[in-house]
């Protein structure tokens, strides 16, 4: 007997994504409903994965990979800013993905809800991972300058034995820094829930409580991780190429959602990503086009046409709650029934 029940099941990865070659593997990904038996007795909601593959070899176009993604999951991803929830959400409400299939049709519902009421300007869990290849790659540009400005005021700061929230706010919110990459902010604190004060410096938290030494500590490393490789011959390998690959694809994603508010699939620039993935451009120019999104992302978060994930989040709450009850309504009824 499953220990789930399945809610929808799509295609996912380049074959979604229309960036695929004639090697690519397929992966899919599953909505489910665990058991609330298994929950109600401690059990975890976590995701699981299938595979035809091994650990010891790369997938070839014979495998077939599947995430079993709990439905809790999939919800707070997409509030989160998730990749996979985003995607999900678009994909099951474009007539061009074929390959899905909805177990149950009120799911459909629920990523048109999200949709409509849901998206928010919180991109960070995807631009973590631009972030890391442009690290990685030595993109720098404005954005590095802009945080040491940050460390200078910090260092300033030092003598004072400071929290942040001491820092006089003039010092950080002028025009001497750019807003796109320095800004006071909210986040969901720690206890996960109450919003709770930051400053925000290139995506990363900075809680307003943490002391001047700690800030400084952070930003040194944050600042450290730029220019931490270089690009040689050594390490532009098709590897490389595919993580560059990826993190364009995101790139052209963010700035999709920032102007359009959705997601279509195939993307529009599948061909540029497949180019870059089979190095039809030099690393240079793969860098500098990447460096140029980057800055259309910072300058469309700024316009802010969608709302904060801390201004709707007391309604997500209530709309996840709704959702799951409705969900697990007949097995709640049978549990209450049987007992």
């Amino acid at each position: 007997m499953k220990a789930f029940t399945p809610i929808f099941n799509m295609i996912f990865g380049s074959h979604l994504y229309g960036t695929s070659t004639p090697l690519s593997d397929t992966d899919y990904k599953e909505i489910i409903l665990p058991k609330l038996e298994d929950l109600l007795l401690g059990g975890s909601i976590s995701n699981s994965f299938t595979s035809t593959g091994n650990d010891h070899s790369k997938n070839n176009n014979t495998d077939v990979d599947c995430e079993y993604i709990p439905l809790h999951n999939m919800l707070d991803g997409f509030i989160n800013g998730q990749s996979f929830a985003i995607e999900m959400v678009y994909g099951a409400l474009s007539d061009k993905v074929e390959k899905k299939y909805f177990h149950d049709i009120a799911f459909r519902e629920v990523c048109q809800h999200l949709a409509d009421n849901f998206l928010t300007s919180n991109i960070s869990a995807l631009m973590g991972y631009i972030s890391s290849q442009s690290i990685k790659y030595g993109v720098k540009g404005k954005r590095l300058k802009e945080i040491e400005k940050v460390l200078e005021i910090f260092e300033e700061q030092k003598r004072n034995h400071v929290r942040l929230h001491e820092i006089p706010r003039e010092l950080l919110e002028n025009d001497n820094i750019k807003k796109e990459y320095v800004h006071y902010g909210m986040y969901l604190g720690a206890a996960k829930e109450t919003n709770e004060a930051c400053l925000v410096i290139l995506d990363k938290i900075y809680p307003l409580t943490i002391k001047i030494d700690e800030a400084i500590e952070r930003i040194t490393k944050q600042i450290r991780s730029y220019g931490h490789r270089t690009i040689t011959s050594a390490n532009v390998g098709g590897a490389d190429f595919k993580a560059l690959s990826h993190a364009v694809r995101i790139a052209y994603q963010i700035i999709e959602l920032l102007t359009t508010h959705k997601l279509e699939f195939p993307l529009k620039e599948a061909q540029v990503v497949i180019d870059i993935k089979d190095q039809k451009y030099s690393v240079e120019y793969v860098i500098g086009l990447l460096d140029n999104l980057i800055n259309q992302i910072d300058v469309l978060q700024q316009e802010k046409s969608l709302p904060s994930r801390e201004e709707i989040y007391e309604d997500f709450l209530v709309y996840k709650k709704a959702t799951l009850i409705a969900f697990y309504k007949n097995e709640m009824q049978e549990l209450i029934m049987f007992n």
